[in-house]
């Protein structure tokens, strides 16, 4: 089996959440969620959010919030677009631009790395950037 290099989460519908908005003061993980991160840590392998947080941009929560919310989660980075929808940018899922932005920043072969998400979104960004997909029926 192929090394796995990193694991990419998406948060709302995946770690936890409803499928939407919940501010990280309020976020709530699943009660296997943790379990789940600390049986990928212990194997050595990287963890990272990779999330679209469009209510950073209308001054519903901040880029720290979210940060905060993730290390008290044990992830190891955030890879965040607080972008809106009708934005024009290269990081919103289903573009894959935070997977581009976490392979150059810790050196990743994409082909190598798997993205845990419970949207079409998630797995489109995964698919374009080479990830490999694992789609959850949570969100």
């Amino acid at each position: 089996m192929t090394e796995i290099q990193a694991v990419f989460i998406d948060r709302d519908g995946t770690i936890g959440g409803t499928g939407h908005f919940i501010h990280p003061c309020d976020f709530q993980p699943y009660a296997y969620s943790k379990d789940a991160i600390h049986l990928l840590k212990a194997q050595g392998i990287p963890l990272f959010a990779c999330t679209n947080q469009w209510r950073i941009s209308k001054g519903q929560a901040t880029m720290d919030d979210f940060y905060e919310e993730f290390k008290s989660d044990d992830l190891d980075d955030a890879f965040i677009c607080p972008h809106g929808p009708d934005d024009e940018c290269t990081c919103r899922k289903p573009k894959p631009g935070l997977l581009f932005e976490a392979a150059e920043k810790y050196h990743l072969d994409l082909s190598k790395t798997m993205f845990i998400g419970d949207t079409g979104t998630d797995m489109q960004a995964a698919d374009a950037a080479g990830a490999k997909k694992i789609l959850v029926r949570t969100g």
